[in-house]
């Protein structure tokens, strides 16, 4: 199964779980794309990029609640390549 098909859609996630309504929303735009059309170094580094952001976030205190293959990308940061954990609208403290 391609994991950029999986079931993992947030409505689905919000229907069974029926999480509270946030108050607060930050809306970025910046161009991102999927971490799984990486292969090789370039994936293993963008993927050890969105483990550090989680580990971030956890340490203070927030929880994402819904890390997905759809939900990892990256960027290009000038020749730099960087991993970008998203979507934190299922996330709380």
């Amino acid at each position: 199964m391609n994991p950029t098909s999986w079931p993992s859609s947030t409505a689905i996630i919000h229907e069974h779980l029926n999480p509270p309504k946030k108050e607060t929303r930050v809306i970025l735009f910046e161009e991102l794309m999927e971490i799984t059309k990486l292969v090789g170094d370039p994936f293993l580094k963008c993927w050890w990029d969105t483990v550090l952001c989680h580990r971030a976030v956890s340490m203070n205190g927030v929880q994402h609640h819904d890390i997905t293959p759809s939900n990892l990308m990256y960027k290009m940061d000038g020749d730099r390549i960087r991993g970008v954990l998203i979507d934190f609208d299922l996330a709380n403290r």
